[in-house]
């Protein structure tokens, strides 16, 4: 039960046994300042290490490289937030760049006994630098798939090489292996070995409808591979300029 003193008014009113204050709401017998000097609303680390790609700048959120947002550093930071007995608890975040540090400003409103509080506290995420997946693939010249060029006008192998390297340019900031990992010259054309089937399959689709050329797609699984499509080796072959007929004639 509250303590209870004789306002100006002579009539009774609340007050905290701690530092005196009339002013309302209470908590648990105390005023709001008193109760947050005994009690936390929540608690969190001082520091929260997230795992960073220092190539392509990605993060590391539940087990996916993810491009770094807000929103995924206030997903990590509610992973390691723990609430106490607070009713209908919202966070509000707000951050700022300290040394390669990033500072988290952290509130938490909530309900205690049907009065509202909130409280902040501040953490600091810290990146360790380290390469993803994709990245570690792509200095290890790892390569997922191989576009077969072959031209009946040699003359048209300059522009369709500027073509691809057009696209590939565009598919880089979201497939970080959309990259020619290696050119081998051909009697009559080039073949293009690629990291990423994904880009690979995109370029090979666009290339043959624009020259009106025939797609031929094949694979074979790469070595210690099983029947997953994840360790297939693809290969997109495309005979350009020699009219529809020589097309779907002609092997790579």
């Amino acid at each position: 039960m509250l303590p209870l003193v004789l306002n100006k008014a002579n009539q009774m009113a609340m007050f905290c046994p701690n530092c005196g204050s009339v002013k309302g709401p209470f908590f648990r017998g105390l005023c709001s300042d008193c109760f947050l000097k005994k009690n936390s609303l929540f608690e969190l680390p001082q520091k929260i290490q997230i795992q960073k790609c220092k190539s392509c700048g990605k993060i590391l959120v539940s087990g996916k490289w993810l491009a770094q947002e807000n929103s995924l550093l206030e997903k990590v930071i509610l992973k390691n937030a723990k609430v106490s007995d607070l009713k209908t608890p919202v966070f509000s975040f707000d951050f700022s760049e300290k040394e390669k540090k990033i500072s988290a400003k952290v509130k938490v409103s909530g309900k205690i006994d049907s009065n509202g509080i909130e409280q902040e506290k501040e953490t600091a995420i810290e990146f360790l630098n380290v390469l993803c997946d994709s990245c570690m693939k792509a200095v290890s010249n790892y390569f997922e798939a191989t576009i077969q060029l072959r031209f009946e006008n040699p003359a048209l192998e300059e522009s369709v090489l500027k073509e691809i390297e057009k696209m590939l340019s565009g598919f880089v900031h979201e497939d970080v292996l959309a990259k020619i990992v290696s050119t081998k010259n051909q009697r009559s054309g080039i073949d293009l070995v690629l990291g990423s089937k994904k880009s690979a399959s995109k370029i090979a689709k666009a290339i043959a409808k624009k020259h009106n050329a025939r797609l031929v797609v094949s694979f074979k699984q790469a070595k210690g591979g099983t029947r997953d499509e994840t360790k297939r080796r693809f290969t997109y072959c495309i005979r350009i300029g020699g009219g529809a007929e020589n097309a779907k004639r002609a092997v790579c």
